[in-house]
């Protein structure tokens, strides 16, 4: 039950995250004001970093090495940190088998 909540939230994290991507680059075509870069690392690091990867490949954002090359590498590590957590928790609820004792 839990585990499934888990996953629900990060499924929903990961589909705000990418969202959010998408409205950033609405607003830096329109010439709007942005979503701040450190709100989009946040994010990312509370799990939303496949979300926000997949964002940037579909809509084309932040995508140029010179200029912006910084923050794909960063959000990769990011999602390696997501990935470690993932498996933490997953790992950390799943059922254990009892121990039967024999004398």
């Amino acid at each position: 039950m839990l585990k499934k909540m888990i996953l629900i939230l990060l499924v929903l994290l990961n589909i705000y995250t990418f969202v959010t991507v998408r409205m950033d680059k609405q607003s830096a075509v329109n010439g709007s004001s942005r979503v701040p870069e450190v709100r989009l690392v946040a994010i990312s690091s509370l799990g939303g970093a496949p979300g926000m990867l997949l964002g940037f490949n579909v809509f084309n954002h932040k995508t140029n090495v010179v200029r912006k090359g910084y923050l794909q590498d960063a959000i990769k590590l990011v999602l390696f940190q997501n990935l470690i957590m993932y498996g933490f928790v997953f790992f950390s609820l799943r059922k254990k088998k009892e121990k039967v004792w024999r004398y």
